[in-house]
């Protein structure tokens, strides 16, 4: 093999390697679906619907989504960067709705953000996200990244919802 050809595979192998450590670790940073708790059915299960760093939703927002025409139009902001854009997901608006949490533009990787608990009492959702952030030292990547998380969760009589973030610094040592 020549000198150059070496140099080329080289050169095309250590960002190769670098991206896939980022998703990788950005992967293991997820965290599972949280679980609903009911203050008149015990605990219930909530459904992912979208976790990952990658939307069209730019600036930070936490929603609570109960129509098919509003899901339509989030479900459309998220997949904009989508080419072609990814099918909405079924949702049935008579048995449950939509939790949706954005962290907005963010200039590096390193960044995520997870719904991690849910209480429902007297119609009223709390919500609680954690949103985490890279320490110092930490290797990104230097790509824009929009973390997001979306749940579908049971209706049972929810009004309004109110959010509850906790902010963490990753450790890189």
């Amino acid at each position: 093999m020549t000198h150059s050809l070496q140099r080329f595979f080289l050169a095309l192998t250590f960002p190769t390697l670098f991206f896939s450590m980022a998703c990788k670790t950005h992967q293991q940073t997820m965290k599972p679906s949280p679980t609903l708790h009911s203050q008149d059915h015990g605990p219930v299960n909530v459904r992912d619907v979208a976790h990952s760093n990658r939307c069209g939703v730019q600036e930070p927002q936490q929603l609570l989504i109960s129509s098919q025409a509003e899901w339509e139009q989030l479900w459309a902001q998220v997949t904009s960067r989508e080419i072609p854009p990814l099918p909405v997901p079924a949702v049935d608006f008579t048995k449950e709705c939509i939790v949706a949490c954005f962290l907005g533009a963010k200039s590096t990787g390193g960044f995520s953000l997870s719904i991690t608990g849910i209480q429902q009492k007297d119609g009223v959702l709390t919500v609680a996200v954690e949103d985490v952030s890279p320490g110092k030292g930490c290797m990104v990547t230097e790509a824009f990244t929009y973390p997001h998380h979306i749940v579908a969760i049971p209706r049972g009589g929810v009004e309004k919802a109110t959010f509850t973030t906790t902010h963490k610094e990753s450790s890189c040592k």
